[in-house]
């Protein structure tokens, strides 16, 4: 990843309100699960401040966890106190990345197969926890755009979920599909909002457009439907391509064109519009992302059209 990390920590991490009491933590958390993540934030925080990642970090994550419920662990652990605990505590500085990296060699410890004489109950964290977690942070207040207030973790969430993506962490696209949807797929006059919503756009296309891409050409489709789900803008297009028979929500070739005219045709205007001179022109985002899908798919039509002609020749 050749990205430039930058990484400013505030002068002190302060317990999370949400972390005071087991009302506020969440309603699905017992009393024992809310002890236990009060116990698994200041284990995070550990790793955080220090920058490493020990064995007894590991341990400690792990038998947290284990104790809590499989029903509700990722949404306790992962959205709870990883995301809304401590990542939500980590400034992020314009135009900067967050160095996420000893949280990221934290899950990649705590999510490898354990020996079979561990003891009974002890399970690492899994792909289903870890996705339990972001689904519930991303329809948080502060990370959906659905709400009426402009959601000011929207590029966090999208910057770790696509970090985690493309560490092999999250073997899943959804949240790509989801961030595309967000400002591609629904109609909206509120330019502003737009604009914001495309910094992950960028994020995504940029640093690993091309596996996303591949995913496309196998139509990806998730056993979470609702994550893939069409807006409204796109089923218009789709009533066009399929009549009333669309297909089943998913990341396809036929979404990836329909992303691409959405970038070309409204975005790069909007981006030139709302913000300053130094990110329009060769700099504007909607611009550099329809840019990379284009090149992806010319390929793709290239190598589409060979097979073709080569299909034509031998009949």
């Amino acid at each position: 990843m050749d990205l430039k990390y930058i990484f400013c920590f505030p002068r002190q991490f302060l317990t999370p309100p949400h972390l005071s009491s087991r009302e506020r933590f969440s309603p699905d958390a017992n009393n024992l699960e809310f002890t236990l993540s009060r116990r698994l934030y200041n284990v995070v925080l550990d790793v955080v401040r220090s920058q490493t990642v020990q064995q007894k970090h590991v341990s400690k994550f792990i038998i947290l966890t284990s104790l809590m419920r499989p029903a509700v662990r990722g949404k306790l652990a992962v959205f709870g106190v990883l995301f809304e605990g401590v990542i939500d505590q980590i400034p992020l500085a314009p135009h900067t990345y967050i160095d996420f990296w000893s949280i990221f060699k934290l899950l990649i410890s705590v999510m490898r197969p354990l020996p079979p004489d561990r003891p009974l109950g002890i399970e690492p964290l899994s792909q289903v926890d870890l996705k339990a977690g972001l689904c519930c942070a991303y329809v948080w207040h502060n990370v959906s755009p659905y709400h009426s207030h402009p959601p000011r973790l929207n590029y966090r969430f999208h910057y770790f979920a696509s970090s985690l993506y493309g560490l092999g962490i999250l073997r899943d696209p959804d949240f790509f599909v989801c961030a595309m949807h967000d400002v591609l797929e629904l109609s909206s006059n509120d330019t502003r909002q737009l604009n914001m919503l495309l910094n992950p756009v960028g994020q995504w296309i940029k640093a690993y457009g091309a596996e996303l891409f591949q995913q496309a050409k196998h139509g990806w489709k998730s056993g979470d439907a609702k994550l893939l789900e069409h807006g409204y803008l796109y089923k218009l297009e789709l009533n066009k391509t399929y009549g009333e028979q669309h297909p089943a929500p998913g990341l396809t070739i036929h979404r990836w064109r329909f992303w691409l005219k959405r970038l070309e045709d409204a975005m790069v205007k909007i981006v030139e519009c709302e913000r300053p001179p130094e990110s329009t022109g060769e700099n504007n985002v909607a611009r550099r992302a329809a840019r990379r899908m284009a090149q992806l798919l010319s390929k793709y039509d290239e190598e589409e059209a060979r097979k073709r002609n080569t299909r034509e020749m031998i009949e």
